[in-house]
């Protein structure tokens, strides 16, 4: 169960109009990211035994945040300016029993930087919404790499389970309507640096590089915040309500 657009900088370069958004996430390519079910009768992707330690090894979204050694500003910034509204509340409503959500992540990745102040705000609001984050490093990088897309984990990664364990499908770095504002900056980027190999990105990338991309993804973000908590507030009630379609999954 994993499906995952290939991401390690997020990108399209600022203003992208806002498109309405549109029923849970139907695209699995690159560069969307949308929510994965995981087939019927499928085993879990990890052991019940090492799901246990992960979740022991999980802290919370405070203690996270206090340990934030990369983009501690930004990070400030999204969770300032995310505030759910009654649209979001009225669909949290409608999650029919508590969930558990592991959110594998680390602090450099801009679309953790992103999202994860949103999951944040979906948990303070239901009770039915418990938010574990598990940073990815060497301690449990093969909980990360249970849900490979394209041969490897992305960040942030999102497993909802529900209360006996059972995973009810996963969402992998973005919502589509994202991914795709995320390409459009990627395709810009990489036409401005043609000695880029798209394949292999961001192998290649200088550190000026590297700064700029960041750059212009977090001011892209920063334009479409209000979709982004929409869409991930959709995609993310629709795994927990049981809802979301099933897609087949990536190893």
């Amino acid at each position: 169960m994993a499906s995952t657009p290939t991401s390690t900088i997020d990108a399209p370069t600022g203003g992208a109009a806002s498109p309405e958004p549109a029923a849970p996430a139907t695209v699995v390519a690159n560069p969307t990211a949308p929510a994965t079910v995981a087939p019927a009768g499928r085993p879990p992707a990890v052991p019940a035994e090492r799901l246990r330690r992960a979740f022991e090894q999980a802290i919370g979204f405070d203690a996270f945040l206090a340990g934030v050694a990369t983009h501690a500003d930004e990070f400030a910034v999204a969770l300032d300016r995310t505030a759910l509204d009654d649209a979001d509340r009225a669909l949290l409503a409608t999650i029919p029993a508590r969930v558990d959500v592991l959110a594998i992540v680390e602090d450099w990745c801009p679309d953790v930087v992103v999202t994860l102040p949103v999951v944040h705000r979906i948990a303070e609001a239901s009770d039915r919404f418990d938010l574990h984050v598990l940073v990815r490093g060497p301690e449990t990088r093969d909980v990360a790499d249970a849900y490979p897309f394209e041969g490897r984990s992305h960040i942030p990664t999102y497993v909802v389970l529900n209360a006996e364990g059972d995973e009810l499908g996963v969402l992998v770095e973005r919502t589509p309507e994202l991914g795709v504002a995320v390409g459009g900056l990627l395709d810009a980027f990489l036409a401005e640096h043609p000695g880029l190999d798209r394949a292999a990105f961001p192998a290649g990338l200088t550190d000026d590089a590297r700064a700029d991309l960041t750059r212009r993804s977090f001011a892209l973000r920063a334009d479409l915040h209000e979709l982004e908590r929409r869409t991930l507030v959709r995609d993310l009630v629709a795994i927990a309500a049981g809802t979301a379609p099933t897609r087949p999954t990536a190893a």
